[in-house]
This record gives C-alpha cells, sequence and structure tokens, in this order.
C-alpha cells in the first residue's frame, strides 16, 4: 500500500474508535514520536488487545 492509503485507512479506522482508545493511541504516538526506541507496534497491539478484552468483559 501507499503512504496515502494506509493514512486513509487508518483515518477510516480512527473515526470509529470510542474516545478512550483514541486518546491512548494519541499518546502512544506522542511518546514514539519523541522517542523512536519504543516498540510501537507491540505497545499498540497491547493497548488494542487490552481494550478489545475490556469491552467483551463488559458486555457479559
Amino acid at each position: 500500500m501507499t503512504r496515502t492509503e494506509v493514512k486513509n485507512k487508518i483515518n477510516q479506522i480512527i473515526d470509529r474508535l470510542p474516545d478512550q482508545t483514541l486518546e491512548a493511541v494519541y499518546e502512544l504516538f506522542k511518546k514514539a514520536d519523541k522517542d523512536q526506541s519504543i516498540d510501537l507496534k507491540g505497545n499498540l497491539d497491547k493497548v488494542l488487545k487490552d481494550d478489545f478484552g475490556l469491552l467483551q468483559r463488559l458486555a457479559k
């Protein structure tokens, strides 16, 4: 995918994220922007997995 296509797809997903998740993603991006050694993919995967797990527990 081109950079533009990736950004468009990310924006589509961002539009659907709950506020709490969106804020967590923003904080993660801010940290990654300051410190390039941060494991952005690993951290983002963890945030999304934790949020999904919480949503599943709340739905029960």
